[in-house]
């Protein structure tokens, strides 16, 4: 998603997501950053049939958890940074 976009995801049983490309264009992100080898999401022209991500994944440290481990970036385990991807 590029700086100044966003993407939606409608977890089951939890808030939506909004991803925001700003947010990680400004932390001084690149796309393939995430979407070239190894690659942790698809473009979304390869997304077709995309595997649902899970908290689980993430937690696990795949997915968005690759980086949102404590270490780089906050950490998605953590309950008081629920907010800051979930928004009602």
């Amino acid at each position: 998603v590029p700086s100044g976009k966003t993407v939606e995801f409608a977890p089951t049983g939890a808030d939506k997501v909004i991803f925001e490309g700003k947010v990680h264009a400004d932390k001084g992100l690149k796309c393939a950053d995430c979407h070239s080898a190894p690659k942790l999401f698809e473009m979304k022209t390869e997304a077709k049939g995309a595997p649902k991500i899970t908290m689980a994944e993430i937690n696990a440290g795949k997915l968005c958890g690759a980086c949102h481990d404590g270490k780089k970036a906050f950490k998605s385990s953590d309950a008081a940074n629920c907010g800051k991807c979930h928004k009602k």
